[in-house]
């Protein structure tokens, strides 16, 4: 849990874009746990409640780097890497250490989901609930 510590408190990628690749990793994977606790950590890190919403509907909502973060984060759950073509506008839009960073939080984050949803960890009381699917854009 130290490594997991170290990337939310002293990683180099910014709040915005490790949340959304959370969030991402929690709806991809049904974690109902880690949506409650990163809607909460999200929030409190200034994330608007309608970006958080617009997660589970896609892409398609989003531009720019948040849109590259997630389709990102898309490709790694699904495939395991990022195309090569992403990964470089990673490099080109966050520098090579966010870029990198990003794959160790989807990574993680991957994990730590299987983790906790096997352990059968409950979100904390009031969390927020994870949203169903939806077709993604």
């Amino acid at each position: 849990m130290s490594y997991n510590a170290f990337l939310l408190q002293r990683g180099e990628l910014p709040l915005r874009l490790r949340e959304l690749a959370i969030l991402r990793v929690a709806h991809t994977r049904r974690s109902a746990f880690f949506w409650g606790e990163h809607v909460r950590v999200a929030l409190a890190g200034g994330l608007p409640e309608e970006d958080i919403a617009r997660l589970s509907r896609g892409n398609g909502e989003f531009n720019g780097v948040d849109q590259l973060v997630l389709q990102a984060t898309d490709e790694l759950l699904a495939d395991g890497r990022t195309r090569a073509a992403i990964w470089q506008r990673l490099v080109e839009e966050l520098g090579t250490h966010q870029a990198m960073e990003l794959i160790f939080v989807v990574g993680t984050y991957a994990m730590l989901a299987m983790a906790c949803d096997t352990w059968g960890l409950a979100p904390p009381a009031g969390s927020a609930a994870l949203p169903d699917r939806v077709k993604r854009a």
